[in-house]
C-alpha cells in the first residue's frame, strides 16, 4: 500500500507541475514563439481592415473626396464605415491567441527537431511503477537540457499568400505620390470629414456662383465673368498669372475650390455667401463644389508667355 501511495503521490505532483523539468531557458524561448506567433496571427486577421484603412487614408490625402460631388462624397464616407467596422469585427473574430504546444511544435519545427521532442515533455504516463516513474522524470530532464540551445526565427506573417497580387504596394505608390503635397494633407484631412457641409440638404437652398478671371495687364486680355446663367465653356485658355475671383452664395458652409491638385481657402463675406481670390499658376481642372452639388467644373489650360521680339520692317535711310 505504502509504494502504489507513493506511485499516486508523484503522478499527483507531475500532474500539478507540467513543466516539471523543464529549464527556463525553453520556458523563456517558449513565451518568445508565443509573442511571435501571436504577432503573425494578429497580421494575418487584421490585415484586410490595415490595408482598408491604408487606401482610405490615401485616397483622402490625395485629395479624392474633394474632386468627386459631395453625394459621391457621402456614399465614399458611409462605404468606407461599413468596411472598417466589417473588416475590424472580422479581425477580432479570427484572432487566436497561441497555445504552448502550439509554441512548442512551431519551436521544434524552426529548430528541424525529429520525433516532436519539445511536445513530448507534457507527456504523461498512464500506469508507472516507483522505479519506471522515477526513469521517466530523469529522461525528461536530461531530454530538457540537450534542448537549451534552441534558435528562434523572426515572425513570418505570410501577406505575399494573403496579397497574391501584391495590392498593398498600390498603397505605397499612393502614398508616395501624396508625399509631393504634404503642406496640404492637414487640410484635405479636416475637408474629408467637414460633416457640416452636409446638413444644407435639409435646407433645399439654391446655390449660385459668380466667377471672374482677370489675366495679367501685360497681356492686354480682357478679363472673363461667368455665372449660373453663363457658366463657363468646357475649356478656358489664360495666361498664367491670372487672377481669379471666385463667389459662391447660398450656402452656410465654404464651398470646395480645386485647381488641379491644389485647394484654395475661402473666407467667408456674409451669412450664406464666401469668396476666394488666387493666382493661376498653373493648369488643371477647376471645380468649385457646394452641399450635395457641383457647380462649376472646367478646364484652365495655361497660355504660355514668349519672350518680346524684335524686328526691322524697313530698311533704314541716311537723312
Amino acid at each position: 500500500m505504502d509504494s502504489t501511495a507513493r506511485r499516486r503521490s508523484l503522478l499527483k505532483k507531475q500532474a500539478t507541475r507540467p513543466e516539471l523539468g523543464l529549464p527556463w531557458k525553453i520556458q523563456v524561448k517558449t513565451t518568445l514563439t508565443k509573442l511571435i506567433l501571436l504577432w503573425e496571427n494578429f497580421w494575418k486577421a487584421s490585415w484586410p481592415l490595415l490595408g482598408l484603412l491604408g487606401a482610405i487614408t490615401t485616397l483622402i490625402l490625395l485629395g479624392f473626396p474633394a474632386q468627386i460631388p459631395v453625394w459621391g462624397h457621402i456614399a465614399f464616407l458611409i462605404l468606407s464605415a461599413a468596411l472598417i467596422i466589417y473588416s475590424g469585427v472580422k479581425a477580432l473574430l479570427m484572432m487566436e491567441v497561441p497555445t504552448r504546444h502550439q509554441a512548442l511544435r512551431r519551436l521544434e519545427h524552426d529548430n528541424q527537431l525529429s520525433h516532436r521532442p519539445l511536445s513530448s515533455l507534457d507527456d504523461r504516463p498512464v500506469k508507472a511503477s516507483e522505479t519506471g516513474l522515477s526513469l521517466w522524470l530523469n529522461n525528461k530532464k536530461r531530454l530538457a537540457a540537450s534542448l537549451n540551445s534552441l534558435k528562434l526565427t523572426a515572425p513570418k506573417p505570410q501577406l505575399f499568400r494573403l496579397d497574391p497580387f501584391g495590392l498593398r504596394s498600390f498603397i505605397l505608390i499612393g502614398l508616395f505620390i501624396a508625399s509631393f503635397s504634404f503642406q496640404q494633407w492637414p487640410d484635405r484631412l479636416a475637408s474629408a470629414f467637414e460633416f457640416k457641409k452636409f446638413v444644407s440638404l435639409a435646407n433645399n437652398q439654391d446655390t449660385t456662383f459668380s466667377l471672374w478671371l482677370t489675366p495679367p495687364d501685360y497681356t492686354g486680355m480682357p478679363p472673363l465673368f461667368f455665372d449660373q446663367s453663363f457658366p463657363p465653356p468646357t475649356e478656358i485658355n489664360l495666361p498664367s498669372g491670372s487672377k481669379v475671383i471666385a463667389q459662391f452664395h447660398g450656402e452656410e458652409t465654404p464651398p470646395d475650390i480645386v485647381l488641379g491638385d491644389i485647394t484654395y481657402k475661402t473666407e467667408q463675406t456674409g451669412a450664406l455667401n464666401h469668396q476666394s481670390e488666387f493666382i493661376i499658376e498653373q493648369g488643371g481642372m477647376l471645380r468649385i463644389g457646394g452641399s450635395f452639388t457641383s457647380v462649376l467644373n472646367t478646364q484652365i489650360n495655361l497660355i504660355k508667355d514668349h519672350p518680346p521680339e524684335i524686328s526691322i520692317t524697313e530698311r533704314s535711310s541716311r537723312k
